[in-house]
């Protein structure tokens, strides 16, 4: 039940017209669609979420996964099944296998296992994503009054990995 255009509405009608108001409304129609477009879109987008995305959207709940704590790179990393992280450069190809023998803690359903240090017989296992490289960090130095200044740039090399199974003692 769509009615007249609004030009075939206002040649039909004989009396003047605010064209002001007539681009408000139309203005008003555009920003309604384009918010609803933008709301299928968010929908969709949150389909294809991490599951670490999805817990910090509340979709899902943090008690019944599994976890585990890592130790690499000299830093400790807490990782879920399907989790997406960035770590200091592996050795690997996109698409090969790695596995982490370094547990410090297993945590699931059943409870929390905390190691000391070490969680003996527990493995994550990750499939390398990509090889990549952190923004640029700019390392500007200078020194005040003797026309001296030295400016460097640096990007990290780190190894994206999905974690694919996290096996407990």
């Amino acid at each position: 039940m769509s009615g007249p255009s609004t030009r075939e509405f206002f040649a039909s009608t004989p009396i003047l017209v605010d064209w002001c108001i007539v681009w408000r409304v139309k203005a008003a129609l555009r920003r309604q669609q384009a918010e609803q477009a933008v709301c299928a879109v968010n929908e969709k987008k949150r389909l294809d979420l991490s599951p670490v995305q999805m817990r910090r959207e509340g979709s899902i709940d943090r008690k019944d996964r599994m976890f585990a704590v890592i130790r690499t790179g000299g830093k400790q990393y807490r990782v879920t099944p399907n989790s997406v992280l960035k770590v200091e450069k592996l050795e690997g190809e996109a698409g090969s296998t790695v596995t982490f023998a370094e547990v410090l803690a297993v945590g699931g359903e059943a409870g929390t296992t905390i190691g000391n240090p070490l969680v003996s017989g527990a493995t994550v296992t990750a499939t390398v994503v990509a090889q990549d490289r952190l923004p640029k960090i700019i390392i500007f130095k200078k020194r005040r009054r003797q026309n001296s200044r030295r400016k460097n740039g640096h990007r990290q090399p780190v190894t994206v990995l999905r974690i694919s199974e996290i096996k407990a003692a």
